[in-house]
């Protein structure tokens, strides 16, 4: 197929290059323990298991990070290439993570720290550990071989802390403490911890996130507060309202909340991604999940979970929540799960540059798939309507960009339709649907695409081919004709109707020029593997068929003797040896014996050894054709056969029309080999044959008759072949010669 076509015509998809992962486990697991409390949700995880129905979709893959940890993990905590995990005995763990090839490695270990630990953070600048325990923070240095405990001073009570991701042009780490009523800004450096003067709230707060460098959002129990550190000063975002409050804290359940447009920290610069644009929080309170806009403070109630999670956070398009150790993946947009798995007495949930989770003995991370390979796994499993469903739930830059994507869905369920289910006409109408171009669609046919013909393709699936080409040649020629005309009428503006394109008169033609080539090209290999007498129609018009791709069809194909010659002399108008190839692999390749084909060829060699008397390799072509090969005309051949010209050939032809007497004139007058013309009565003398037994007799007439005789070779020809002679003949020639 030419690039250009490839370039120019092809959608925005290949839907039969289509690379397929392996699919992730997405049938649920039941967890290894109930507890008491959730009974309900188990039993119905259980059900799921049983019946094995399998969530729509692959968000994320969880990666084992560390299985079968000796100690009791307590906290975790995750910044570029480092993990850090601090155990209820009192120790933490340094680990280095390497991506490309992944290697995790435990590079240090730091015994009996501290105990109690609820939370650690790395705080990057200062090559910190923010440590909480038991209502206090230290802060130790971890890039001495122990670490020394330093208390941030005069604070108890402490509830929750959190690190800022922001780039600032300090050296320092920005540290948010959460305490009674109020939030301290810490700037924690290597030699030292700032503390700022406490930002009051009416809550608690149990959570913080920073989304600006002076700007935190802190959770409460009683609801939501937008903080600026800078003017020291908060806003209520969302509440919760005295009854509410009550329930929830009757069931001791957790509300948290992250915002929209968490910060990542870009490895690569250091640098962190915010959206502003994105200014919303979303949270749960029970198992309500609200979208709250920081900038209105309305709030959207969005879908229930399964249950109450205990963590949750929020990526581009989609919700994770742990939830008594499921996880459970929610579209933002629709509320509907995405997907669900079991991850092993999961307690902890770390979100950074991912999300990792945390048992006691064992340590995750999610990694997220990419919207290419969730869309290809769905296609992989032949979930097209899933997949389909999966892109309407993504917020794409741009229609294009969506509707590329539900293209390539419909171009594999029609690859899917043609391939498997054998439903030919309703993939060819998927595609039509789409407006794909022709070399779309005849891509469901890779044999087609292919000049090696395949003998066993499905004829049903060649005829619906053929039918839809047919239809587009006919629109393609009527556009080009359009198209011409207005050509000649000089037109220099845009076309504004046009099946495939959208360019300029002259652009416009030759698009369409080269997409009629393809068309007409492949249509004429539908009709050469069905056999169709519609070839024959197709060659006789002018067409615009691919010269290289035609001739390579043509001539590897045999079929019925009615189109035979129609396609010799489709391609010995285009070229004398693209005909002659033709004829050549009928005759040779497939021992064609039709007496047409033989002759044609024949005289293609003649044509050529007259036009090239040098020409050996044809020389020798046309001799090796004239002795060896029985299907052909020998009246034909001599007709054009100059007279004075291969003589031999002439004399061979002549003997098998059984014309003997005048090859035996041509030895003698013409060539004057009289030895020539005895070998050729040898050859051909059969006794008692009434078609060669005068052989002889008329070969001593015309020698007597001629010139060129000589007595001693007339007694020498008597000697050996008199008694073959017809004496009553011989002696009439004598008498007529005078001989005695």
């Amino acid at each position: 197929m030419p690039k250009a076509i490839e370039q120019k015509f092809i959608l925005n998809y290949k839907p039969w290059h289509i690379l397929f992962w392996p699919s992730n486990n997405m049938t649920l697991t039941l967890k290894q323990s109930l507890k008491m409390g959730d009974k309900l949700l188990w039993l119905l995880l259980a059900i799921i298991q049983l019946l094995k129905i399998t969530v729509p979709f692959n968000v994320v893959h969880p990666q084992i990070l560390i299985e079968g940890f000796p100690l009791s993990i307590t906290c975790v905590d995750h910044l570029g290439h480092k993990m850090f995990i601090g155990t209820e005995e009192g120790s933490i763990l340094e680990y280095n993570i390497e991506e490309d090839p992944f290697t995790i490695t435990l590079s240090q270990v730091y015994k009996q720290v501290i105990t109690k630990m609820s939370k650690l953070l790395i705080l990057e600048k200062s090559r910190s550990l923010a440590i909480l325990s038991e209502g206090l923070v230290s802060i130790s240095d971890y890039s001495q071989p122990t670490l020394n405990l330093v208390l941030l001073p005069r604070i108890k009570g402490i509830t929750c802390i959190e690190r800022s991701l922001f780039q600032n042009n300090n050296r320092s780490d920005t540290l948010a403490v959460g305490v009674k009523r109020g939030v301290i800004i810490y700037s924690i450096s290597p030699c030292e911890a700032i503390e700022n003067e406490l930002i009051p709230l009416p809550y608690t707060p149990t959570s913080f996130q920073f989304i600006e460098e002076t700007k935190i959002i802190a959770s409460t129990r009683r609801g939501i507060y937008l903080v600026d550190t800078a003017a020291r000063s908060h806003q209520e975002v969302f509440s919760v309202n005295e009854s509410s409050l009550t329930s929830a804290m009757a069931k001791s359940h957790y509300m948290a909340a992250h915002v929209a447009s968490v910060p990542k920290l870009n490895s690569a610069s250091n640098e962190v991604i915010f959206n502003p644009n994105e200014d919303f929080v979303y949270c749960t309170k029970d198992t309500q999940c609200y979208k709250v806009n920081m900038q209105t403070k309305k709030s959207e109630a969005l879908f229930q979970w399964t249950a109450q999670p205990s963590h949750i956070t929020v990526d581009d398009y989609y919700t994770v929540a742990l939830i008594e150790s499921i996880i459970e993946i929610r579209s933002l947009k629709t509320g509907s799960i995405l997907q669900q798995f079991a991850i092993g007495q999961g307690t902890i949930m770390n979100v950074g540059e991912l999300i990792y989770i945390a048992s006691a003995k064992n340590v995750w991370r999610l990694l997220p798939l990419d919207f290419d390979e969730q869309i290809d796994e769905l296609l992989a499993q032949n979930r097209f309507e899933d997949a389909e469903a999966f892109i309407n739930e993504l917020d794409f830059a741009t229609v294009q960009e969506k509707q590329s994507n539900v293209i390539k869905v419909r171009g594999v369920y029609a690859q899917y339709l043609f391939n498997v289910k054998k439903q030919y006409a309703e993939a060819v109408s998927v595609l039509e649907k789409l407006n794909a171009s022709p070399v779309d669609v005849l891509g469901l046919y890779p044999d087609i695409m292919d000049n090696a013909p395949d003998y066993r393709s499905d004829k049903e699936a060649l005829h619906i081919l053929g039918l839809y080409l047919s239809k587009e040649r006919v629109k393609l020629i009527t556009y080009r004709n359009e198209l011409t005309i207005q050509m000649d009428q000089k037109a220099k503006s845009a076309i504004n109707k046009s099946p495939y394109f959208d360019t300029s008169i002259e652009d416009a033609l030759s698009d369409c020029k080269c997409l009629l080539e393809f068309v007409e090209t492949a249509l004429l290999q539908v009709y050469l593997t069905t056999n169709s007498p519609l070839l024959g129609s197709l060659l006789r018009v002018e067409n615009s068929c691919n010269y290289e791709r035609t001739v390579a069809l043509l001539i590897r194909f045999k079929i019925t003797s009615e189109n035979k010659m129609k396609i010799f002399e489709f391609l010995d108008k285009l070229s004398s040896e693209l005909g002659i190839q033709y004829l050549e692999n009928l005759v040779n390749n497939h021992f064609d014996n039709d007496v047409n084909i033989n002759t044609k060829l024949l005289l293609k060699y003649l044509q050529i050894c007259m036009q090239q008397p040098k020409n050996q390799t044809a020389r020798q072509n046309f001799e090796n054709f004239i002795y060896y090969n029985n299907y052909y005309r020998e009246t034909d051949i001599l007709d054009a056969l100059p007279k004075q010209k291969f003589l031999i050939e002439q004399t061979h032809l002549l003997s098998r029309l059984h014309r003997y007497e005048e090859a035996l004139e041509i030895f003698i007058y013409d060539i004057q080999d009289f030895k020539m013309a005895e070998d050729f009565c040898i050859r051909h003398y059969k006794h008692n044959s009434s078609l060669s037994n005068t052989l002889f007799t008329y070969l001593y007439r015309l020698y007597i008759q001629s010139e060129n005789k000589n007595d001693q070779e007339t007694i020498k020809f008597l000697n050996s072949h008199g008694y073959k002679l017809d004496a009553g003949k011989v002696f009439q020639t004598n008498s007529d010669n005078n001989l005695t």
